[in-house]
């Protein structure tokens, strides 16, 4: 249903024939009265709200978007939203909202040169493309995640994690762990720890020292107790 004020573009007035009527209602700006998200739908508050004869709320009308074939994009305004009503035949029940926002001291332009795509979010978001750079960037308030078949990058400010099948590799501040096919290892602080065997097909090369094995120096200058001559069996290493 929809409500006119009773003087709204001409509603009311004899002295304005039907086809004015009609012209001037074929592209009205306003601002978002009501929102149903789950049909996409909009009413659209028009004209001054203290004027009683200047003012119409609109009924139910199609969100329009910049996508909406085999490629959908979803991003509806919010209430108090600035948009503009277009309609073919002039007859506000049946236009199409679009959003008509404009840069403002209360919204502020994003950018300042010809090349950058930025979107900035109500909560601080943002995405931002620098054709110039050719770098890309994206800031998310709590976590990112990046998500190509069976590849998952998930980062939440603290930790990043990447993700394919069973295995992961997780960096921290300080730790970075790999966990796949049962082995988990880690490398932090002063050391590295492996939960499996750890084998080199080409040698296996370690220095520094000491070098430890269950408590025992098997380092290049380790010694051995019980030392016998000849083919004898020494003793394990000090």
């Amino acid at each position: 249903m929809i409500m006119f004020g009773r003087g709204a573009h001409g509603v009311g007035n004899p002295e304005i024939t039907d086809s004015e009527r009609r012209h001037a209602g074929h592209v009205m700006f306003g601002r978002v009265a009501e929102v149903d998200y789950a049909k996409a739908k909009v009413r659209v508050a028009i004209g001054d709200e203290d004027d009683e004869d200047g003012h119409l709320v609109t009924g139910w009308l199609p969100i329009g978007g910049a996508r909406a074939g085999g490629d959908i994009e979803w991003d509806p305004p919010e209430v108090d939203e600035r948009v503009m009503v277009l309609s073919e035949s002039g007859e506000v029940q049946n236009g199409v909202v679009m959003k008509a926002g404009y840069y403002s001291d209360q919204a502020p332009a994003p950018g300042n040169k010809a090349g950058l795509y930025k979107r900035t979010f109500k909560d601080g978001a943002s995405i931002t493309y620098d054709r110039d750079s050719g770098e890309y960037t994206v800031e998310g308030k709590s976590k990112v995640t990046h998500k190509v078949g069976d590849a998952t990058v998930v980062n939440d400010g603290q930790t990043i994690k990447l993700s394919i099948g069973d295995a992961t590799l997780t960096v921290q501040n300080g730790t970075i762990t790999l966990a796949a096919g049962g082995l988990n290892f880690v490398v932090g602080g002063s050391g590295a720890e492996s939960s499996g065997k750890i084998k080199g097909n080409n040698g296996l090369e370690v220095t520094g020292s000491p070098f430890t094995h269950e408590g025992h120096d098997v380092g290049k200058d380790h010694k051995h107790q019980q030392v016998q001559p000849g083919g004898g069996l020494s003793g394990t290493p000090q």
